[in-house]
């Protein structure tokens, strides 16, 4: 585990050197932690997870856990990870199995549940994913790992019955990261929820939102957020994939910036501008442009409620991907 306890002076350095890092007074901890230091029985997708947050905060704060898109890497966030922390929040970005994307393995499936049981799997295990390498085990072992390490700060604060504590936990990722934190916070009741640019699930031939967008959630739908490019091809899926969630309007940011950078290839800069270190764009003291955005969809720590649950609304919506050829751009899944 390599462990950074940084000062004001040396934080540019530890944070991959981003250009004006987020910054608070007090002491910012960062960890970076491969999956196999966690659980030696993990042996695919070691890409390390990363872990932010100030000193200064209580043990109590709550924890969000950031899930990046389809190739995405946990460590290309620190913009997002740095302003979740100084919002209060510690904040884990999570390295998964992530790839293929979804809607790659389940393209040409006309089984309109191919999409629900590959998240569970990545989820909870299952199908093609060992538990161990599921995204509830590895969040469970990285939690371990820190109290085992760490016991001071405490971390065993997010667990219950050996298990994550869902209320005290906000969950927030993009594209596929962000299609697994909606389906994790319909099975359990999470603090928060933030959807950047995912998830956009639809089912062929008809394209129509995943069954599974519109089922009851076990998260009350006033804790869901959503943002995404205005100009990214998944935006009309994106639209109606939040209102079959029930996302209410006013919850939701459509952002318009060009990306501070291009792409080649499959990747659509529009989709991954909205949260990626490199292509998020600058205001003119050189912090993100979307620093605001971030800080409506991930809030105040301390307004992250741990409710009882409730129903949520549910939805009964069309789309259309014409004009998105070919399959991978539609899809919009692939994060560099």
């Amino acid at each position: 585990m390599r462990v950074y306890a940084l000062r004001l002076a040396a934080v540019a350095i530890a944070l991959l050197a981003v250009p004006n890092p987020p910054l608070r007074a007090a002491d910012r901890i960062v960890y970076t932690i491969a999956p196999s230091e966690a659980d030696p029985s993990v042996t695919h997708f070691p890409r390390s997870s990363v872990v932010v947050f100030d000193r200064a905060v209580s043990t109590q704060a709550p924890l969000l856990v950031f899930l990046p898109g389809t190739t995405g890497d946990p460590a290309r966030v620190q913009l997002f990870l740095g302003k979740a922390a100084d919002a209060g929040y510690r904040v884990i970005s999570l390295s998964y199995d992530n790839e293929p994307a979804v809607m790659q393995a389940c393209a040409r499936d006309p089984d309109p549940g191919c999409g629900e049981r590959f998240r569970q799997s990545r989820l909870f295990g299952g199908f093609n994913t060992p538990p161990e390498e599921a995204i509830v085990g590895r969040l469970t072992k990285l939690l371990r790992r820190l109290d085992l390490n760490h016991p001071e700060e405490g971390w065993r604060a997010y667990l219950a019955n050996d298990a994550p504590d869902w209320p005290h936990i906000a969950v927030a990722g993009h594209s596929q990261g962000g299609g697994m934190a909606a389906m994790l916070a319909k099975r359990v009741p999470v603090a928060r929820v933030l959807l950047f640019s995912g998830p956009p699930d639809f089912v062929l031939p008809g394209r129509e939102p995943a069954p599974w967008l519109a089922t009851p959630s076990a998260t009350p739908i006033d804790r869901w957020y959503g943002l995404y490019h205005g100009n990214e091809p998944l935006a009309p899926l994106l639209q109606r994939a939040y209102a079959a969630l029930g996302l209410v309007p006013d919850h939701i940011r459509v952002v318009s910036l060009a990306p501070a950078a291009a792409l080649t290839g499959p990747f659509d800069a529009y989709h991954v501008s909205v949260i990626s270190d490199r292509l998020t764009p600058r205001a003119p003291d050189g912090s993100p442009a979307y620093a605001g955005d971030w800080a409506f969809c991930s809030g105040e720590a301390a307004d992250a409620r741990p409710d009882l649950p409730v129903p949520a609304i549910r939805g009964d919506f069309r789309v259309n991907c014409k004009g998105s050829s070919p399959l991978l751009r539609c899809f919009g899944l692939l994060y560099p």
